[in-house]
């Protein structure tokens, strides 16, 4: 008997962590984040960076404190899964696990990958509670976030997909009704979200959501330049004093190009008659987000400046010098 292992072993190996309270699987402090990297024909048309949402989410998740997949105890166990027995790879990525496993055609190696990670986000979906925050701009249609984490974050009775089983009685009792509401997602009011879902149809709660994502972010920044907020930073002697409003902005403009680019590409395809471009080409985007984000940071930078010499010289914190390139910060060593 072979001791490689299909997807649905897997998923029954989750199944039992699930079912073992002791093991809090999918335990958070009330604030979770969904991720979702964009579609390839988002990120085709995107020029001057390579937007990749989960090194995104990675950043940006600690920084609001919440809780990611890969932060649980299910996400650990997929992340580092290897194998058993005789049948152990030397990386531990649950996708090059069945990359290798001999059992498995070419074919139906990605969605054996998979597989288990949706099963896993189902219940990550479920098991959230309090605040939601994403990173999901421009996500695929087909995309786990989409097809899973979006509906059942709205709805915890959302019916299963085609072409996943329904949850053992027994587990989704342990997360329906949920015990705690959902109360914003990005910040938004939870009803808000609601009123764009249908159990057959959540495009629109998907929009809010990513609309949030952009308002959430773009409020940050703003926020980290306000005087009151720079002088919380420079009497803590906080290098993020600037970088930290800086990233925020850089943030927001990379959640709103993806938006902007999904958007224009779901109504060129709806539309009867091929549809000029309303923004622009992907050159012309970039020299405008890079235009944004030198003149958000070099006003930044004014403002920091500014609030540093107000301050009597003895009590001016020692904070490197920085200044702006490329729209980043760059301290001095």
């Amino acid at each position: 008997m072979s001791d490689w292992l299909y997807a649905d072993d897997l998923i029954r190996m989750i199944d039992e962590i699930v079912s073992n309270s002791k093991l809090k699987a999918l335990d958070h402090n009330g604030h979770t984040h969904f991720y979702s990297t964009p579609s390839d024909d988002v990120i085709n048309q995107i020029a001057g960076v390579i937007i990749n949402n989960h090194a995104r989410a990675l950043r940006r998740a600690p920084r609001l404190g919440a809780t990611l997949i890969d932060d649980t105890l299910i996400g650990q166990f997929l992340s580092n899964f290897r194998g058993t027995g005789s049948a152990i790879i030397s990386k531990k990525v649950t996708f090059d696990y069945f990359l290798a496993n001999p059992l498995i055609s070419a074919d139906d190696k990605y969605y054996q990958a998979v597989a288990p990670w949706k099963h896993a986000s189902r219940y990550f979906a479920l098991a959230s509670w309090g605040y939601v925050s994403t990173t999901i701009c421009g996500a695929s249609r087909d995309s786990v976030y989409y097809t899973l984490e979006t509906p059942y974050a709205v709805n915890p009775y959302h019916p299963a997909p085609s072409d996943m089983q329904p949850i053992h009685d027994d587990l989704e009792a342990l997360f329906v009704p949920r015990v705690k509401p959902v109360e914003f997602i990005n910040l938004l009011p939870f009803d808000r979200v609601a009123k764009g879902y249908t159990p057959t149809k959540w495009e629109r709660a998907h929009r809010i959501i990513g609309l949030g994502e952009q308002r959430m972010t773009l409020n940050e920044a703003l926020d980290g330049v306000n005087p009151r907020t720079i002088g919380e930073g420079l009497r803590k002697a906080s290098v993020e004093v600037l970088s930290r409003p800086i990233e925020v902005f850089q943030y927001y403009l990379e959640s709103r190009e993806c938006y902007l680019v999904d958007r224009h590409l779901m109504l060129k395809s709806a539309a009867t008659k091929p549809k000029k471009s309303d923004i622009g080409t992907p050159q012309e985007r970039q020299i405008k987000r890079e235009r944004e984000a030198t003149e958000f940071g070099l006003m930044a930078l004014q403002l920091v400046k500014t609030e540093l010499e107000l301050l009597p010289p003895a009590d001016r914190p020692n904070i490197p010098a920085f200044s702006i390139i490329g729209g980043k910060v760059t301290f001095a060593v």
